[in-house]
């Protein structure tokens, strides 16, 4: 307080036009600077509470630093000594996303906790994807149930699946499917929310929208993409920091998978493009040919939002971490 006292206002702009200010929670009569540093430490290696705090202690908008391309070999040389399938105990919840091709169907697997996430294997389902074969593969994987290491299977929770090709045929797939497990998405890049509301497709004979029919939900992959590559160049802990905190939240582990798998998931830059207006937008530049495990990972994170994990109470975390504690046959699970 006596600092605030103390303070003098001094203007820096040179402008004769509309006073603008700025002014951050280190103003604020009703937080000490020893809070707010306090605040800091807490936050800064956990990207959702950093994004509070750089929202409301710093007053300013949260931009990812996700546009510094991640490099493929430190991912890759830091796999666990785990095998593609195998579920880690700490895994409570299933997501998948579908890239769609011409000849195949590109699947991944997601794993996720409160605090992170796995990857727990990337198929391709190879097949015409104009032909019913290989969307019955698809079919069978959705059904198909992990072995949970407490002795549980673990499920699909829900799945998303682009409909940027072959619309019609992802369109049929999901309208036989439970609305509660599956989804068709379509990427927008101006979008600054990770999924919008859904909107309608399916129409009635008057060609009025039916509830009834399945919905497709809009993500916003541009922002998907630079909190994935936030995530992804989180700097690994040493093994004093390990025994100390364990991994910070939002880290990512990988098994045994290929090199390829990494070089398609840091297959894009961000860049800053100068508009004729003299504006700047950022713009995603793809710097590998492939790039559709990035766009698997990314439709299962949209898929955590879309069931709104994100925003789950801690009671219910707490219930998963009860279930897959130890193993038994009776235990039910309340959706």
């Amino acid at each position: 307080m006596k600092m605030l006292g103390l303070g003098k206002w001094i203007a820096t702009s040179t402008s004769d036009g509309i006073a603008g200010f700025h002014l951050n929670e280190l103003y604020s009569p009703w937080k000490t600077i020893v809070e707010v540093v306090v605040d800091y430490l807490e936050a800064k290696d956990d990207i959702e509470l950093y994004k509070v705090f750089v929202n409301t202690s710093l007053g300013l908008p949260f931009e990812h630093k996700g546009g510094e391309q991640p490099e493929w070999k430190l991912l890759y040389e830091r796999r666990e000594e785990r095998a593609e399938g195998q579920v880690p105990p700490e895994v409570l919840l299933l997501t998948c996303g579908v890239d769609v091709q011409k000849n195949r169907l590109e699947v991944s697997i997601i794993g996720w906790n409160r605090k992170r996430s796995w990857l727990i294997e990337h198929k391709r389902l190879i097949g015409d994807t104009s032909n019913e074969e290989v969307w019955d593969d698809l079919s069978e994987l959705l059904d198909e149930e992990y072995d949970h290491p407490n002795g549980e299977k673990i499920p699909i929770r829900i799945l998303g699946i682009d409909s940027g090709y072959q619309t019609a045929k992802v369109y049929e797939w999901v309208r036989k499917k439970s609305k509660r497990r599956v989804f068709a998405l379509k990427g927008r890049d101006q979008l600054d929310t990770p999924v919008s509301a859904p909107s309608v497709i399916d129409v009635n004979f008057r060609g009025k929208k039916t509830r009834a029919g399945i919905k497709l939900w809009k993500v916003g992959v541009s922002g998907l993409k630079s909190e994935l590559y936030g995530r992804l160049n989180l700097e690994k802990p040493t093994e004093k920091q390990l025994e100390v905190k364990g991994y910070p939240k939002s880290w990512i582990a990988f098994p045994q998978t290929d090199e390829e798998y990494f070089k398609q998931l840091t297959a894009e830059t961000c860049i800053i493009e100068k508009l004729s207006s003299g504006h700047a937008k950022y713009r995603w530049k793809k710097t590998y040919a492939e790039n559709h495990t990035l766009d698997c990972y990314i439709y299962a994170m949209a898929a955590y939002y879309v069931i709104g994990a994100n925003k789950w109470k801690p009671e219910k975390w707490e219930e998963l971490e009860n279930y897959y504690a130890e193993a038994s046959s009776d235990k039910i699970l309340t959706s």
